[in-house]
């Protein structure tokens, strides 16, 4: 949160169990492995922290400004910068391995598919990088505008964008296949679930797409700010929105639960 701080929720209750004041400013990403709790801030570091006692157990310090992104891929640790570089981590050590040097702008998003670790830029590029040698395997260009947001369903990525829409890749070929139009602003996020694929943007809405048409079968409203990101638990959609309210929806018939 803006806040600096991390809550940790009771999905069934709506309760707030414990709270981490865990930066020095904002919380900009958060992952969470086992037992083990990854933060990341705009105070240029990332927190890894222990879910049961809620103890820090280390930081890794190295970028030069904000981290925005964290990924994991076995025992490495990847963070996305505003320096416009990517850092890998040791998690046994905490030390900075090597950079990942190829976006010209902030690295705002990170994801680990199928082995490969996937960054999204202010630069409009997504990067799909090789982790042996540390440079870019391939450069997927499309957006006109920031990518925000990536996910995948396997053999597909899909990406949010600033340009107010969602694009479908093919993962092998890089091709794109599909533009998901739809939204009046921003695309901040994406999540796909259950061969669904769901988008939330700035203008407060939360849609979802038939991915064989790209056609918008449902739309989720009740955000009064920008809807920034989204998570399916329990067979539950959940949007954390810039109204400061986590929204539980039913996928069943797309009202608000909580």
């Amino acid at each position: 949160s803006g806040d600096t701080t991390v809550k940790f929720w009771n999905p069934d209750t709506g309760e707030c169990g414990r709270t981490l004041r865990a930066h020095s400013s904002d919380v900009s990403a958060v992952l969470v492995r086992d037992q083990d709790v990854f933060t990341a801030s705009l105070d240029g570091t990332v927190g890894q922290w222990c879910l049961t006692s809620g103890q820090c157990l280390q930081v890794f310090e190295g970028h030069l400004w904000a981290v925005q992104s964290i990924a994991l891929e076995g025992d490495r640790l990847f963070s996305g910068s505003r320096d416009a570089t990517i850092r890998e981590w040791d998690l046994q050590t905490g030390t900075c391995r090597r950079s990942l040097r190829g976006h010209e702008g902030d690295v705002l998003v990170l994801r680990v598919f199928e082995g490969a670790l996937y960054s999204g830029s202010t630069d409009r590029k997504i990067v799909k990088w090789d982790l042996g040698s540390g440079e870019p395997a391939h450069v997927f260009e499309g957006h006109t505008e920031v990518v925000m947001d990536l996910c995948s369903d396997g053999t597909k990525m899909y990406s949010a964008g600033h340009d107010k829409t969602v694009r479908c890749w093919e993962l092998q070929t890089g091709e794109c296949t599909n533009v998901f139009e739809g939204h009046a602003e921003a695309v901040r996020c994406v999540v796909y679930h259950d061969k669904k694929l769901y988008s939330g943007s700035a203008d407060m809405t939360i849609k979802e797409w038939h991915l064989g048409w790209g056609w918008c079968t449902r739309t989720f409203e009740g955000h009064t700010g920008e809807v920034l990101s989204l998570l399916v638990l329990n067979g539950r959609l959940w949007s954390g929105g810039g109204d400061r309210r986590l929204t539980q929806w039913s996928l069943a018939n797309g009202e608000a639960l909580r």
